[in-house]
């Protein structure tokens, strides 16, 4: 008899009553790569053309 759980998403071994943040630490991931990923965007300007330039 196994007295740990095996966390379904990243297979870590886990001890009785221990939550597995994996999906706290890949959420906050996500967050942080939208939050650069808007920050870039309001650095180009899209030009008639549909050329992408940097708004300096």
């Amino acid at each position: 008899m196994a007295f740990y759980r095996i966390c379904p998403y990243c297979h870590a071994h886990l001890d009785p009553g221990e939550v597995c943040d994996c999906q706290l630490d890949r959420e906050r991931q996500e967050r942080e790569q939208r939050k650069t990923e808007a920050e870039s965007m309001r650095m180009l300007e899209v030009e008639k053309s549909g050329q992408l330039r940097l708004a300096i």
